[in-house]
């Protein structure tokens, strides 16, 4: 079983964590909701799935059987993957495969563009998707994942792979920002995260 995601501003460290204990949270569906930032909006670009990934950290594959659909096969319980963009178009389809519910996988997008979400996004398992300049679930997205964490703030791959999810950004005012149906299974969260620097009420 997943567990939710609290995410806990560490001043210590100046960064938000993403920590295994209980949140305050609103229902969403069979998940949960943690809307922790909802900043600027988003500058809209629309490629119809990612491109550009590598795999620089754990092991998988990515395959697109065709033109509608991209499947992540993850072999390893931590994946990390840097894109040049990612995004999901109207009627387009991504799946990220995974060993168990707890395993998880960080999409770091690398390049110049924010992310826009219009189609599905499945997983069994966790899935970061991290963007400095914005993610946009669009008001078609179809979200079902064992968990998710969008963020404008950077997460360091060996953190990541250290088990340290420790989010950090300068306060660009990118937005992360929610119009579609994002679900996460029993004992999982969905949260959304922007730079702190930025956040409006």
């Amino acid at each position: 079983m997943n567990r939710a995601f609290s995410l806990v501003w560490n001043p210590r460290l100046r960064a938000w964590c993403v920590a295994d204990e209980h949140a305050r949270r609103r229902k969403a569906g069979s998940g949960a909701v943690l809307a922790c930032a909802l900043l600027a909006p988003v500058a809209g670009l629309a490629a119809d799935l990612p491109t550009g990934g590598q795999v620089v950290s754990g092991s998988g594959a990515i395959s697109q059987p065709n033109a509608q659909q991209m499947v992540i096969d993850q072999s390893s319980n931590k994946l990390a993957i840097n894109w040049q963009s990612f995004d999901i178009g109207a009627g387009k389809r991504v799946t990220f495969n995974q060993p168990g519910s707890d395993s998880i996988a960080l999409n770091r997008v690398v390049g110049s563009d924010g992310s826009k979400i219009m189609g599905q996004l499945d997983a069994n398992g966790r899935v970061f998707l991290v963007n400095p300049n914005g993610v946009l679930f669009g008001s078609g997205a179809q979200v079902q994942v064992g968990g998710l964490v969008a963020s404008t703030l950077d997460i360091d791959p060996q953190d990541f792979e250290r088990g340290n999810y420790r989010f950090k950004g300068d306060g660009t005012p990118a937005a992360v920002v929610n119009q579609g149906t994002l679900t996460a299974a029993d004992g999982g969260a969905v949260a959304l995260l922007g730079a702190p620097s930025a956040t409006r009420g």
